[in-house]
């Protein structure tokens, strides 16, 4: 995705333009975009980190919906339930 945001296919992508600000292009001119020689040598590095991402992006909607239903248990019950909930719903080994 962020290659395809890049520069060149962005040209590509506007000069496909047909009146519209949808892209309008066939895919052998995706499949003819010149891929960078450090894309394709680094590809271990980058599967790792997109890896990373999509496991943080996880852990941090799991402490948002936990955040949320915390502040709900703070004001139904008590701030002291709240914190004990956080604490349960995210124990110290899980924190990466």
């Amino acid at each position: 995705m962020i290659y395809l945001r890049s520069r060149l296919p962005q040209i590509v992508f506007k000069w496909s333009q047909d009146g519209s600000n949808h892209p309008r292009f066939d895919e052998r001119e995706l499949l003819n975009l010149p891929v960078p020689r450090a894309l394709i040598s680094d590809q271990a590095t980058y599967q790792t980190a997109v890896r990373h991402m999509v496991t943080h992006r996880q852990r941090a909607t799991r402490l948002l919906d936990a955040a949320k239903r915390a502040v709900e248990i703070a004001i139904e019950e008590s701030e002291a339930s709240a914190l004990a909930y956080l604490a349960a719903a995210n124990p110290p080994d899980a924190a990466d």
